[in-house]
């Protein structure tokens, strides 16, 4: 067991000072298990990531380790380690070994997520861009009544390279393009796979909306330089440099600047068209992009090259401080806005309905012996009641339509446009006199109408008194609820900030204590790696 021991921490040194001819002559021991844990989980390949060693990786994943190990005490899988690190390299190949990207560690984050809590965001952009090979072998078999597979197998490899780009600049996919022309000369075996792509992406139950709108970007790029290529062969002497000459036409075209500003005109319209032309109108990602779009002139910032960029390589983190987390926050807030003037409205027509009928059954003659005390107090009660409540509904009738019509939209950035957040104080009028000063006001009425309606009655004044002390306990619960829901809230949500805040200390005290400067610059704006987590707010 000892000689076992020693064996793997002499392949973690090795790891740790990049010796891969050592490493394998100790792999090659019978005695030596490759996935073996230490007593804190690590495995080799968790050193190998960690240290960010791409060819110690692969060397590892030939002989047999386990891409998935989940053996670490907090559940850390060695793609998780590449990533937190920064390492593009190791993670690729992690990835192409068949890393699970939904692996979640002991505070259920991926490493994607661990990727942007950390600031690496290229990892990011690798993970939520990473595309299995088996996706495209899957086109390269027959399917039902096919006569042949939609996709050759020799096209498999430049189309995965193609897809899998994280720089998505027309300019850069159309030079990548001019290298894999294999992809020019199949052009409608590519085009079929990247339309299909689109089409699965969006008709999954949890739809990736961002992936198939870079299949679709990926599509329509293909297509327009396949078009431009048809045209140019017909009206042009196919030389060797034919191709090329197409190619760098293509980008002319698109790069030339208008003569105000030299702003790439060419390469906005057409990344606008692209964008317009979505299949998926109903898409959530579709109705946002289009709108942002549409509040930008042509030649402001951000342009559609940025906009798209930053949507397909959305970084799937958990930045509280980031705009879209803000824009949930505002969403909340008009949702819970709206449920109030809901509920205040619903309220108050009620109650004050149920005033004005009681004060028209009262019947009262020139005989009765209610007190003009009684009387002044029952008409003084009722009018204030219908007046809150009336002031309630008509608070609730002006703001709810407005923010009724932007909750229909589904589009982020319409949240901006409800006004809940500046008629905030109205909104909390009506519900504090619909709930609070209504009910009381309702409950007195109830006592007030015992005693006029009684008090001529034999023995009715008794039933008036009794009426007023059932209401008396029943005033007092009515409190006694209404603080301690109150204080039940503000305990929920205090706590709910506690929790967030031990989970993100958590998170920080898990990360290795030995960093590089990379990864320790961005772990510093959250805490201390190596000591006590500190969160700065």
């Amino acid at each position: 067991m000892g000689d076992i021991q020693d064996l793997q921490k002499e392949a973690v040194k090795k790891i740790d000072d990049s010796r891969i001819e050592e490493l394998e002559s100790l792999l090659n021991n019978s005695s030596m298990k490759i996935s073996k844990a230490d007593e804190n989980g690590m495995t080799l390949l968790h050193n190998a990531a960690y240290r960010g060693n791409a060819d110690i990786c692969r060397l590892l994943i030939d002989r047999g380790a386990n891409v998935n190990s989940n053996e670490h005490v907090y559940g850390y899988s060695p793609l998780m380690f590449a990533a937190i690190g920064g390492h593009l390299k190791a993670a690729n190949v992690l990835l192409e070994a068949g890393a699970n990207v939904n692996q979640v560690n002991s505070v259920g984050r991926t490493a994607s997520q661990m990727a942007a809590f950390v600031g690496q965001h290229a990892v990011v952009s690798l993970i939520n861009n990473y595309v299995p090979k088996e996706e495209l072998e899957y086109f390269t078999k027959k399917q039902g009544f096919e006569k042949e597979p939609k996709l050759e197998k020799k096209l498999i490899n430049p189309l995965h390279s193609y897809i899998r780009q994280t720089n998505i600049n027309p300019v850069h996919l159309v030079i990548k393009l001019r290298s894999h022309l294999e992809l020019i000369k199949n052009g409608k075996q590519i085009l079929t796979v990247l339309q299909l792509l689109c089409e699965r992406e969006m008709k999954k139950n949890d739809a990736n909306e961002m992936l198939a709108l870079k299949y679709h970007y990926f599509y329509v790029l293909l297509n327009h330089v396949l078009t431009a290529m048809a045209k140019d062969s017909k009206t042009e002497n196919k030389s060797d440099k034919w191709e090329l000459n197409c190619f760098e036409t293509i980008i002319k075209k698109w790069i030339k600047g208008r003569d105000s500003d030299s702003f790439p005109i060419g390469l906005e319209t057409f990344l606008r068209q692209t964008i317009r032309d979505f299949p998926y109108r109903d898409s959530a990602l579709f109705i946002q992009l289009v709108r942002t779009l549409s509040t930008v002139e042509i030649g402001d910032e951000p342009s559609a090259l940025t906009i798209l960029s930053q949507t397909v390589n959305g970084q799937k983190g958990f930045d509280d401080l980031s705009e879209n987390n803000l824009t949930a926050l505002s969403w909340r807030r008009l949702h819970l806005s709206r449920a109030k003037l809901k509920a205040s409205s619903r309220t108050s027509a009620l109650l004050s309905g149920f005033a004005m009928v009681a004060m028209v059954e009262v019947q009262l003659d020139e005989h009765s012996k209610v007190p003009p005390t009684l009387l002044i107090a029952f008409s003084v009660c009722t009018t204030l009641l219908v007046s809150v409540h009336m002031l309630a509904l008509m608070i609730s009738t002006c703001i709810l339509p407005n923010v009724e019509a932007v909750a229909s939209v589904h589009g982020l950035t319409s949240v901006n446009e409800s006004p809940h957040d500046r008629l905030h104080s109205y909104i909390e009028i009506a519900w504090t006199f619909s709930t609070v000063f209504g009910i009381f006001l309702f409950l007195l009425e109830i006592a007030i109408i015992c005693w006029v309606k009684f008090y001529d009655i034999e023995s009715g004044q008794k039933a008036a008194l009794a009426a007023t002390v059932l209401l008396i306990p029943i005033v007092v619960i009515f409190i006694a609820f209404a603080i301690h829901f109150y204080r039940s809230l503000v305990t929920h949500k205090y706590e709910w900030s506690v929790n967030s805040l031990k989970e993100l200390e958590l998170m920080v005290s898990q990360f290795p204590k030995e960093q590089s400067p990379a990864h320790r610059e961005s772990i510093n704006a959250v805490g201390d790696v190596g000591g006590p987590s500190v969160i700065v707010v």
